[in-house]
């Protein structure tokens, strides 16, 4: 559909805030993040990685995030628990 709103990359933005999201990062980006009791915060990535066996693909970039000025965790973005600050994001809230 070629009514769909694109990210940056090309990618069709998520129509619900859990889905997955192969949305690129880079470290400084302000990104909205859920916890793991499910509430949404806003947070700054730290830096990205790759770690073995995290998904179907077997292969999952995550980013490390701080979050309510002090808690410091990985995301990843096809497991749908970070998203980049966008207004898309911001509605889907």
């Amino acid at each position: 559909d070629d009514s769909e709103n694109r990210d940056k990359g090309g990618h069709t933005e998520p129509r619900d805030i859990n889905e997955p999201w192969p949305y690129v990062f880079k470290s400084g980006d302000a990104v909205w993040v859920r916890s793991k009791t499910g509430t949404w915060y806003y947070g700054r990535v730290l830096g990205k990685y790759v770690r073995k066996g995290q998904t179907r693909e077997n292969e999952n970039t995550l980013y490390s995030v701080i979050y309510r000025r002090c808690v410091r965790r990985c995301f990843a973005p096809m497991l749908g628990e970070i998203k980049p600050d966008t207004p898309h994001t911001r509605h889907l809230l």
